[in-house]
């Protein structure tokens, strides 16, 4: 059977991208899919296409927080709605890129510890000491290294330009913004959030487990 292929744009800012974070392990086996990670910013996406954030809309920030209660309480996931939101994370997504040309297979790991670090403890993720505290594992001395000097580099800010950019002009509006490709034929889709894993496993025809199977948590209680 042929390979399914996910590219998952994505900036930690969101919310909805740090849950989807957490699922991607299983994901990645249930869906039969090799997964890109792209870090772009969020930022420049919400600029061009005109989108505003929930926090500027009170309805939608309102409903947000109570989606986000929801999810937690069916996957298990830990969240605490971070006390500063959003952060600016134009230095943590260039930061990601850097990790993803210098350490491929270990994005995902950066990337989910620095959501942790915002969602989980509320940390602001934008400030380079969070982000050399949350990715200790990687070497502070190294994370610092790539902040000061890596993160700098005219390389490295246009490659998140492009990535963002590449992501608008396929549609995106926000993040976690998924594009799949099927194995079996080489058709693709597009998917925004962390609730549309039951219409993935439907383009890609496979089994559909449950939002419960994608993590390893205990369930906990609204």
């Amino acid at each position: 059977m042929a390979k399914n292929h996910i590219t998952l744009f994505y900036d930690v800012v969101s919310p909805f991208t740090y849950m989807g974070l957490e699922c991607l392990g299983k994901l990645k086996t249930y869906y039969n899919a090799d997964i890109t990670l792209e870090p772009f910013f969020l930022g420049g996406i919400m600029e061009t296409t005109g989108n505003k954030p929930p926090a500027a809309v009170p309805n939608k920030g309102a409903y947000m927080k109570l989606d986000l209660i929801r999810y937690a309480a069916i996957t298990g996931v830990p969240h605490k709605h971070p006390s500063m939101f959003p952060a600016f994370t134009l230095p943590t997504q260039r930061l990601l890129r850097v990790i993803k040309a210098q350490e491929p297979d270990r994005l995902h790991e950066a990337s989910l510890a620095l959501a942790r670090a915002y969602f989980v403890e509320d940390r602001d993720i934008g400030q380079p000491a969070v982000m050399v505290s949350a990715l200790e594992f990687l070497g502070k001395g190294r994370v610092q290294q790539w902040l000061d000097v890596d993160c700098k580099s005219p390389k490295i800010k246009e490659e998140l330009v492009a990535v963002t950019k590449r992501a608008m002009e396929n549609g995106c509006f926000g993040s976690p913004w998924w594009e799949v490709k099927r194995g079996r034929d080489g058709k693709e889709d597009k998917y925004f959030g962390c609730d549309r894993f039951e219409h993935m496993a439907e383009f890609l025809e496979v089994p559909y487990p449950g939002l419960r199977a994608f993590t390893e948590y205990p369930k906990s209680k609204l």
